[in-house]
């Protein structure tokens, strides 16, 4: 998935690529997820504030992202 992907999924099916696998260890997965997301997360931002998605879907993207982040935060 790229940042251009985004514009044309549904935020659910970007919810859900976010939650596969939050339980998961630490791996390269997450890492490359973290990256994916990274890219999208000011897209995310502005469908909130736009009111293209609803306060829980965009609670549990950013509850992720920040899962993610700091994990892998430090390294990029």
């Amino acid at each position: 998935m790229t940042v251009a992907d985004f514009k044309s999924l549904s935020i659910g099916f970007i919810i859900d690529f976010c939650l596969e696998n939050s339980g998961a260890e630490k791996d390269d997965c997450d890492a490359e997820k973290y990256q994916k997301l990274k890219d999208i997360v000011k897209f995310v931002d502005e469908d909130y504030q736009n009111g293209d998605i609803t306060e829980d879907e965009y609670l549990k993207f950013k509850k992720n992202y920040q899962r993610l982040e700091d994990q892998y935060g430090w390294n990029y």
